[in-house]
C-alpha cells in the first residue's frame, strides 16, 4: 500500500502513523516469507538457498601482450577474496579492449575451478598484439 505525503504543516494523527507502520510491517512479511532465492548444485546435489547463504564474487583480468603467434595458449589464474564452501559456478567471458581482431578471436576455456580459485586458458586463433579483459563471475556458497 502506498502511503500519502503529508501536506506541509499537517499534523501528523494516528490514522497517518497507523498506515506507515502498517506498510513497514507488510514489506517485512514480504521480505521474510520469499527466504528462498534459487536453487544452486552443491557438487552433489541441488539445494535451495537463502539471499544469506549465497556468495557472489567477479572480477575483471586484463591482459595486455604486445605480440601473440596464432594456436598461443596464456594459462591464467584467479584467486577469489573469500572462501566458497562448496566450488562455486563460474564464467569466464572476453571482453575486446581495442579494434585488433586478436582478440575478438580469443577462446577462454576453463580448466579447473576450486572453492579458492578458478584456472582457465585462453586460446588466440590469430596472431598480433592483443589487449583484452577477462570477466569473471562466481556464484556458490
Amino acid at each position: 500500500m502506498k502511503i500519502q505525503y503529508p501536506e506541509r504543516g499537517q499534523p501528523l494523527d494516528i490514522d497517518y502513523l497507523y498506515q506507515m507502520a502498517r506498510s513497514i510491517n507488510e514489506l517485512n512479511d514480504k521480505l521474510a516469507s520469499s527466504k528462498t532465492l534459487s536453487s544452486i548444485y552443491n557438487g552433489t546435489a541441488q539445494q535451495s538457498l537463502t539471499t544469506n547463504q549465497i556468495r557472489f564474487y567477479s572480477t575483471i583480468k586484463n591482459l595486455t601482450i604486445n605480440s601473440v603467434t596464432a594456436n598461443k595458449v596464456e594459462d591464467l589464474t584467479v584467486n577469489f577474496d573469500t572462501l566458497f564452501t562448496n566450488r562455486p559456478v563460474v564464467t569466464a567471458t572476453v571482453a575486446n579492449n581495442n579494434t585488433s581482431s586478436v582478440g575478438t578471436n580469443a577462446i577462454v576455456s576453463i580448466k579447473s575451478i576450486t572453492t579458492s580459485s578458478v584456472q582457465f586458458n585462453i586460446l588466440f586463433l590469430k596472431a598480433g598484439s592483443v589487449d583484452i579483459n577477462i570477466n569473471i563471475v562466481a556464484i556458490g556458497t
